[in-house]
């Protein structure tokens, strides 16, 4: 089943995405947005508040994000 073709708005430039792409789209940029301050807040609370190095903070994540790769 075929969808139907876009069309051209207003300004006569070819759509690329219909409302429910946009939709979609926005689900995942606010999924990456929570993420980044989740991983923001995380850093700030092991260097500031914890004391540990930068560095170990950044191996830490490496580490744990690898790990979540192999889903162990």
């Amino acid at each position: 089943m075929s969808k139907k073709p876009l069309g051209k708005d207003k300004f006569g430039m070819q759509k690329v995405m219909r409302l429910s792409d946009y939709f979609g789209d926005s689900l995942g940029q606010f999924a990456l947005n929570a993420i980044s301050g989740l991983v923001g807040q995380l850093t700030y609370f092991y260097t500031d508040k914890v004391g540990m190095a930068a560095g170990a903070v950044a191996t830490m994540f490496l580490i744990a994000k690898y790990l979540m790769h192999l889903r162990i």
